[in-house]
């Protein structure tokens, strides 16, 4: 079965983050969460599958003196995020080049843990689940979004072309559509991948039930982000 190229993904990756309302969603919700969860200077996120660093460098513009761990594997992505690192003058800001099923995060280093569309597409993810659990320290939240149901392409490329001629006119909507080619053909490989079960399909019901072996807290929950086909969660670390 074809898995998705990762390094094709990256190409143009941002372009469609930053035309992508309910990706900006997201983002807002993240920085919603986190600023009612840091409370000090030393605060330590890991942004787990951090891709070419948006969330990273997001949440580090809006609270300076944050540290984050970022975690990436795929070459591509790491290119992209060096040269946004290279265009911004942060501190406190890790890129570290690993894999979460083999971290070399040590346990109960972490205030909290972020991850964006990455538990899915992991072949083992009860492993990736432990080492979680494992980084964070006691009280700290794994924030996670994660795709359940299934990916329309069609429908989301109609989406994403109707709210770019409102906002952009239609010659930035046909360069657009240009632009994200390489995005749209690995979308339409994670959707075949869902339909064979190369990647899994849950509720949100199903999508808890991963976490409750883990003395975990469900603080917050929905599945109503990314266009109704995420799940949400965030959670607390008990002991």
């Amino acid at each position: 079965m074809t898995k998705i190229n990762f390094s094709e993904y990256a190409k143009q990756y941002d372009i469609m983050a930053k035309n992508n309302p309910a990706y900006v969603e997201i983002e807002n919700k993240v920085i919603s969460i986190f600023s009612n969860l840091i409370d000090n200077d030393n605060y330590i996120i890991g942004d787990f599958g951090a891709g070419t660093g948006n969330f990273s460098f997001l949440l580090k513009k809006k609270f300076p003196s944050l540290k984050i761990v970022s975690l990436e594997r795929d070459s591509e992505f790491i290119l992209k995020f060096r040269e946004k690192i290279k265009e911004n003058d942060f501190d406190r800001l890790l890129l570290v080049q690993g894999d979460l099923l083999n971290s070399c995060i040590r346990e109960r280093a972490l205030d909290a843990i972020l991850m964006v569309h990455v538990l899915n597409l992991l072949p083992d993810q009860e492993r990736a689940i432990q080492t979680i659990y494992d980084a964070l320290k006691v009280n700290g939240h794994l924030v996670i979004f994660d795709v359940g149901r299934p990916l329309n392409v069609l429908d989301w490329g109609v989406y994403m072309v109707k709210n770019s001629l409102r906002r952009n006119g239609l010659l930035k909507t046909i360069q657009l559509l240009r632009n994200s080619n390489l995005v749209a053909k690995q979308n339409r490989i994670f959707s075949k991948g869902q339909k064979t079960g190369l990647y899994e399909l849950n509720t949100l019901a199903e999508f808890k039930k991963k976490f409750d072996r883990y003395p975990f807290e469900f603080v917050e929950e929905s599945d109503k982000y990314y266009r109704c086909i995420d799940n949400y969660l965030l959670l607390r670390k008990i002991i």
